[in-house]
């Protein structure tokens, strides 16, 4: 009795596979990992082919369901909060959240918000329209909202404690405060 390496059945039989439909498969598998099969693989990959047969396959009911429940998995969710993250970094996603937060609907929702930490940072940046502490940028791309006093050290989400500032700016405060603070910090409780 052997194990057929592709579907882990065991067979009586003189080949390394159960039967040819695992045969093919272990050859391809085999044809995959040398250079021509790589360079192969790699063109189908980029092809209108493979792009027209990857969107009638997602478009279809068997795809939806497969993604639905691959996006249940543990890898899934891993796999999704990754691009999630990603797309957040982009441009076109802040450009969107500009468009957004900039229309007659994400105005009232500031409006609606402004006890929340969201929407006071909105309110600072969209709707009173402040330029950077810092440097005077007013890009709404590279804006961000700044505790002047850090959370960790005991800053809150007051109005009197928050400041707009650009992405430099902030990466450059948020450096320097926290060396200070921890110098602070440490000789209080020395």
């Amino acid at each position: 009795m052997k194990v057929c390496p592709v579907c882990d059945t065991l067979f009586d039989g003189w080949g390394a596979n159960c039967s040819g439909k695992c045969s093919k498969i272990a050859y391809n598998r085999r044809y995959r990992q040398t250079e021509h099969g790589k360079e192969v693989n790699q063109r189908y990959y980029q092809s209108d082919r493979c792009k027209e047969t990857s969107a009638v396959y997602a478009a279809s009911e068997a795809g939806k369901d497969s993604h639905r429940r691959y996006s249940k998995t543990e890898k899934g969710k891993v796999v999704a909060e990754r691009a999630r993250v990603k797309y957040q970094q982009t441009f076109g996603y802040k450009l969107a959240q500009l468009r957004y937060k900039m229309s007659a609907k994400g105005l009232a929702w500031i409006e609606r918000h402004q006890d929340t930490w969201h929407g006071k940072r909105d309110y600072l940046i969209y709707v009173l329209e402040l330029p950077c502490a810092g440097c005077g940028e007013v890009d709404k791309l590279r804006l961000e909202c700044d505790h002047i006093l850090p959370r960790v050290f005991g800053g809150t989400d007051d109005w009197s404690n928050l400041q707009v500032l650009c992405e430099v700016c902030h990466n450059f405060k948020s450096v320097y405060h926290d060396i200070y603070w921890c110098c602070a910090f440490r000789r209080r409780e020395e």
